[in-house]
């Protein structure tokens, strides 16, 4: 059986007149797939994957132009910073297209959508995620997030592999130097962690955070959140759309298993490292025909599984319980595979002890 469940964050923030801000706590709003949110998140025993499905922006005055100047560009980008027990870190940032603000009280679609991070096992102590929407302060520098978002849209989401190397993109190195030269700044960010700690994790649901120069702002909302509600296309209070401010659709997914099924398909649809070694050994027993070579069948087999158990073990794709099941179905079915081979090449085939 597969398990899956899912998480989306909707990060609204209303636009002020000042550069102060205030963000609201993850508030859980309902939605029309309640029934999909029955498993919960556990620390080395999920996979979890996290997408950007929609963002907009609006304002409702002539900041933009006023005290930020004309010229200027709003964008969202978003940083992912994830920290393992022995202290290795990766991160990522992407970023959506600028998008000039009018003198217009309408919602501008981004129409920003990509998955960010991909079946990433929770081996991690936490998972960082900051969400700001910025601008450029410097004339022409919208030109070059355009480039560093197109370049962004091409990019692979964060996955174990990159993890495990500790790998940067050149995306996050250009955005990030774009804030350090003060080419770019932020207006209003937000961040919260994933796995922080058991009494503190996220749990499957929606939910949506809040921004404004002021909590009182938000306040309604915040103390009224049973009347929030995410449709799937937009947010609602009361049922009526919320459409004069701005937010980010952030869709957190994770599931417990990435085999539901476990057999020798596993291995002969992959080019891992591993798997060849349990499709050598299954080879090797296919082309087991002489009673003469069984101990010498035995002994290569054996060879070939425990090479691919540490490879296996090694292997930052899995979760511990799933490479434990893994190993253990792919060794019971050579063994099963092995000890009807014999049996058909004597009445009372030899125990073929598997390797533990």
């Amino acid at each position: 059986m597969k398990f899956t469940f899912s998480l989306t964050l909707i990060l609204l923030y209303a636009i002020g007149f000042t550069f102060s801000q205030s963000t609201s706590n993850w508030i859980r709003v309902t939605s029309n797939s309640e029934d999909i949110f029955k498993e919960t998140i556990q620390r080395n025993a999920s996979y979890v994957s996290l997408s950007v499905v929609n963002s907009k922006i609006f304002h409702n005055s002539n900041w933009w132009s006023s005290l930020i100047g004309k010229n200027r560009s709003a964008f969202y980008t978003i940083n992912l910073s994830a920290i393992y027990p022995d202290g290795k870190k990766v991160s990522d940032r992407r970023s959506s297209k600028p998008v000039v603000i009018e003198k217009k009280s309408i919602p501008i679609e981004i129409g920003w959508s990509q998955t960010l991070v991909n079946e990433l096992p929770t081996t991690f102590s936490t998972l960082k995620v900051d969400i700001t929407l910025g601008y450029n302060s410097e004339d022409g520098i919208d030109k070059i997030i355009g480039i560093v978002s197109e370049l962004s849209a091409t990019l692979p989401p964060l996955a174990p592999v990159q993890a495990s190397l500790g790998a940067v993109s050149g995306v996050k190195l250009l955005l990030d130097e774009l804030f350090n030269k003060n080419l770019a700044a932020n207006y209003l960010s937000s961040n919260n962690e994933i796995m922080a700690s058991s009494q503190n994790q996220l749990q499957p649901g929606y939910y949506v955070i809040f921004g404004e120069k002021s909590s009182d702002a938000y306040q309604t909302f915040k103390n009224n959140s049973n009347k929030l509600k995410w449709n799937g296309i937009e947010l609602l209070y009361d049922n009526n759309a919320i459409n004069n401010v701005n937010y980010v659709v952030i869709l957190l997914t994770a599931k417990s298993k990435l085999f539901p099924v476990k057999d020798i398909n596993i291995v002969t649809n992959t080019e891992l490292p591993w798997a060849k070694f349990y499709i050598e050994a299954n080879t090797i027993i296919d082309n087991f025909n002489s009673l003469k070579d069984s101990s010498e069948v035995v002994t290569s087999v054996r060879e070939k599984i425990s090479a691919a158990k540490g490879l296996l073990d090694n292997d930052p794709t899995y979760i511990f319980t799933e490479k434990e099941d893994i190993h253990l179905t792919l060794r019971d079915y050579l063994t099963k595979k092995y000890v009807s081979k014999k049996a058909k090449l004597v009445t009372q085939p030899d125990i073929f002890l598997p390797i533990n």
